[in-house]
């Protein structure tokens, strides 16, 4: 995976990719970065019930996507979730220089 310098491409990181049809969406992690961070903050709790806060904050000068899975039951519909391989995750892109927030409540068992 390469990104963007201002000397050219630079390769940001690499990861294996397994054998996909064509059209399938593919996810390759290529590493973590300074520029881009996360946040999580428990705001509640309650024996049945656990409140968070994600901020993600990105430094870069272009914006990123970003995804969190949230690998429990989360307590009613929340704008910014959606399931992708049943797992609820939230997908954002963050402008440059800017940040996300999302709060959401979690079940516990």
């Amino acid at each position: 995976m390469f990104e963007n310098s201002f000397v050219g491409p630079l390769l940001a990181g690499e990861g294996t990719l397994p054998d996909r049809a064509i059209n399938n969406e593919i996810e390759v992690e290529v590493g973590r970065s300074a520029d881009v961070r996360l946040s999580l903050i428990q705001t509640r709790r309650t024996k049945r019930k656990e409140s968070w806060r994600a901020v993600i904050s990105n430094a870069r000068d272009h914006p990123v996507t970003f995804e969190m899975k949230i690998p429990y039951e989360v307590s009613g519909r929340i704008k910014g979730i959606s399931i992708i391989d049943g797992v609820p995750t939230w997908r954002v892109t963050v402008p440059a220089n800017d940040e996300a927030k999302l709060r959401y409540t979690i079940k516990l068992r």
